[in-house]
């Protein structure tokens, strides 16, 4: 599975614990690898209080020693045994101090030095440690008690004091010598029991006093590893180091222990066994070990815990709120993750966002409203906004502004054409899908100006007459050309019935009352070709019974056949005039009524002839009521040519709307 596409939560969960874990194994292994460093180090550290305690220790025995000198030098019978050289007193005296104060070694010389007596080695005494112990020789020089470290006759190395006897007329009468001896194993176990440690007093670079036992014997007698006996002996410096000495590795402390002359006597050492002593610490640094990965256990637990409490479900809210955002929905709401930590802020920003947008949703539903019911008027108000957001909305105005304002051209525009006052071409400069509804506007202006003048000029053609006129579909296009055509073709179908009723009329007032109209009509131009027929068969036997008539009553029907020609006359203009639309038509009208008065009066002459033209008067009836149909039937004519130049003139308009 690949880590980026894992949820936040999770990578925030294993991330925390991964580097929890690393953190513990770094702090593990550190203190593992730096372990026995740093329990070498504490054992150094707590060596010091050892160390300090071993010196104590000597210290001890050197006010020990000079406080047991004082109190034998203050006696009045020490006094007095030394005023009278009395060395079988002196020596039971002086070794019942020596007992109560366990030191190992009592001296009393007189004022020169000369030993009086000696408690450790009764049975020496006479010699002058005046000139063997410069301790003694200074005492005696200055008559002042001193102490320090001092090495004796027999080289052993001791602490001691030297304190002047006056006798009870305050007179110098000798000194007492006092000490304790340092190689002691019994105060060195003392001090190992304390301290758990192994101590050790050198003489020079000799063991003269140890804790250390091997093979059930003290280690006596050996010698300092010579380059520490170099640094503490020569350089007179305390050394510290983990060292490897007698088979063991030990850390220790060698301090160098200074005599009364300034020259270093003897060293004292502490030590312990490394492995011994950090063993119990490697126990203990296990157990933290331990009990810091429990720990740490738990806290990746209770971080964990946090974590998804304090950061991922929030974070979940938010990624759930931006999810219902981006489907569109706006009724989230995130006020019960707003706090003053960035999870808090992040929600404000993602709540404030989904107001901004959903206002801008809102806004826009509503302007979008308003257009679509036609009320352009309303606007979106960018001052609501900030930022992006503002200029978002104040683009947006603006293309709608302008898209507004092509609209409303574009509605005047056709409202122009739609009035019949059809507007000067768009001239304003536009780009893009504008600049194509511009030249389309332009060009339908064009298109239903020439259509406009088409038509005009077909009208204008057609009431002069010029039915032969028609327009030029050619120059129209699509619907236009349609309607061009169609304006030709009813041109045609129009003028068509009323050329063959005028070319038929014409041959018939030539005299030839035998054409008929042959072509195939429907509607008003089929009764117009019936009637214009019948006129044609009327009018033979009209002229076939008005020849027999008049060839009956040729000498009585002068009148008549003055009248018969003003009618014939009358007939070849009617037939002359039947090419004329309206107008024609109904001058046709009035020349037909006219034929039927003159035949009224011609019946009223025949009457007045008698019984010879009675026959005649007859026919001339016959021929008035035919005359009278025709002209019924020249005014339906008109009538329909009227009705049909009104259908054009409503044509005319519909295209000008167009």
């Amino acid at each position: 599975m690949n880590f980026k596409n894992l949820k936040i939560g999770t990578k925030l969960t294993s991330i925390t614990t991964l580097l929890l874990f690393m953190l513990g194994a770094v702090v593990a292994i550190t203190i593992y690898k730096n372990m026995d460093e740093y329990l070498a180090e504490s054992v150094i550290k707590s060596a010091g209080p050892a160390v300090t305690s071993f010196s104590k220790t000597i210290d001890s025995y050197q006010k020990q020693s000079l406080q047991l000198a004082t109190v034998i030098s203050q006696s009045p019978l020490i006094q007095q045994g030394v005023a009278e050289r009395n060395r079988e007193f002196l020596l039971k005296r002086v070794n019942m101090f020596v007992s109560t104060f366990e030191l190992d070694f009592a001296t009393v010389t007189d004022e020169n030095g000369n030993v009086i007596c000696r408690i450790h080695a009764p049975d020496k005494f006479g010699d002058n440690v005046a000139a063997t112990n410069p301790m003694v020789g200074e005492a005696l020089r200055t008559s002042k008690g001193i102490s320090g470290l001092t090495v004796s006759s027999d080289g052993r190395l001791n602490e001691r004091a030297v304190v002047p006897i006056y006798d009870l007329n305050n007179k110098f009468v000798g000194a007492v010598i006092a000490g304790k001896y340092l190689d002691d194993n019994e105060m060195l176990d003392q001090l190992k029991a304390e301290h758990d440690m192994d101590f050790t007093v050198f003489y020079k670079d000799v063991r003269i006093a140890t804790t250390i036992i091997r093979d059930g014997e003290r280690l006596v007698g050996t010698k300092l590893d010579a380059d520490i006996a170099n640094v503490v002996l020569n350089e007179k410096k305390e050394f510290v180091d983990r060292i490897t000495t007698m088979g063991l590795d030990y850390v220790v402390v060698y301090k160098p222990l200074i005599g009364f002359t300034g020259e270093v006597e003897g060293i004292i050492f502490t030590g312990v066994d490394e492995q011994k002593a950090t063993a119990e610490g490697r126990e203990m640094v296990t157990k933290v070990i331990v009990a810091g990965l429990i720990v740490l256990a738990f806290t990746i637990i209770i971080v964990i815990f946090s974590i998804r409490r304090i950061v991922i479900r929030p974070l979940n809210s938010i990624v759930d709120v931006a999810q219902h955002v981006s489907a569109g929905d706006f009724s989230v709401n995130l006020s019960s993750l707003i706090s003053k930590d960035e999870i808090g802020e992040l929600a404000l920003s993602m709540q404030h966002i989904v107001e901004v947008v959903g206002g801008l949703v809102d806004d826009t539903k509503r302007y979008s409203n308003s257009i679509r019911l036609g009320d352009l008027s309303v606007k979106l108000d960018a001052n609501r906004y900030e930022g992006a957001y503002k200029e978002f909305v104040v683009e947006i105005s603006a293309a709608l502004e302008l898209l507004i304002r092509y609209v409303r051209v574009m509605a005047e525009f056709t409202a122009g054409i739609a009035s019949g006052n059809i507007p000067p071409e768009i001239t304003t400069e536009v780009h893009g899908d504008y600049k194509a509804m511009k030249d389309s506007l332009n060009a339908s202006a064009r298109n239903v100006n020439a259509l406009i003048t088409e038509v005009k000029a077909l009208i204008s053609s057609s009431v002069e007459g010029k039915l032969e006129v028609r327009a030029d579909a050619s120059r129209h296009q699509g619907a236009y050309n349609e309607i061009v055509g169609g304006m030709n073709d009813l041109l045609d179908a129009v003028v068509l019935p009323i050329q063959d009723v005028y070319n038929v009329l014409q041959i018939m007032s030539t005299g030839d009352l035998t054409v008929r109209i042959t072509s195939d009509y429907r509607g008003t131009f089929l009764r117009l070709k019936e009637v214009t027929n019948g006129l044609g068969e009327s009018l033979s036997g009209l002229i076939s019974q008005l020849q027999d008539a008049i060839h009956t009553t040729a000498s009585a029907s002068a009148e008549i056949s003055s009248t018969a020609d003003t009618l014939a006359t009358a007939s070849a203009e009617q037939s002359a005039q039947t090419d004329e639309v309206a107008g024609a038509m109904e001058e046709m009208s009035r020349t037909v009524i006219d034929n039927a008065q003159s035949a009224t009066r011609t019946a009223e002459v025949a009457q007045r002839n008698g019984s010879v033209a009675e026959e005649g008067g007859k026919v001339v009836s016959e021929t008035v009521a035919k005359m009278r149909q025709i002209a019924e039937v020249v005014k339906v004519s008109a009538s329909n040519i009227m009705q049909l130049g009104e259908s054009s003139k409503r044509i005319g308009e519909i295209i000008s709307v167009i």
